[in-house]
């Protein structure tokens, strides 16, 4: 059997090409949680305080409010657009079909769930925090989910 012949029995050249296929369920609920938590890190950082709603929307954010102007405070601004940036450019990724996308995802969500449960022991549990970051994780690893971005790891 000629190299050619072998190529062409590969179950993968029947698939169409990433852009024509389907997303699976799991990439929309993440790329949801993750514009979620775009939403409420942008609160956090620029929201009007005050605001009844404005501020239960900020206390969802991983980074708590420190006083203004204090130096924990612009470490805290640092670190919500650090946030900011590595949440939208997983998006992108998950979007592109990029495995680098898939990565970053994983590990926010990952990081994201640790900071949650580290203020679970502070005993400050933030459980909506929790659970979006574990549904994160979950579907992140389904099957179908990591197929999309990891072929080889089926």
């Amino acid at each position: 059997m000629t190299a050619e012949a072998a190529d062409s029995l590969d179950p993968r050249d029947a698939e169409a090409p990433l852009a024509d296929r389907r997303r699976p369920l799991g990439l929309y609920v993440v790329m949801a949680l993750s514009l979620g938590r775009i939403i409420i890190e942008l609160t956090a950082l620029v929201g009007p305080r005050g605001n009844q709603l404005w501020d239960w929307i900020a206390s969802g954010s991983n980074v708590p409010i420190f006083d203004a102007g204090s130096p924990v405070w612009w470490i805290g601004r640092g670190v919500i657009i650090l946030m900011l940036l590595a949440t939208a450019a997983s998006v992108i990724g998950l979007w592109r079909y990029r495995t680098w996308g898939w990565s970053l995802a994983l590990i926010l969500a990952g990081l994201i769930l640790a900071v949650d449960i580290g203020w679970w022991i502070a005993g400050q549990p933030r459980y909506p925090g929790m659970l979006f970051n574990m549904i994160a994780v979950f579907y992140l690893n389904q099957r179908d989910v990591r197929a999309t971005f990891l072929p080889s790891s089926l």
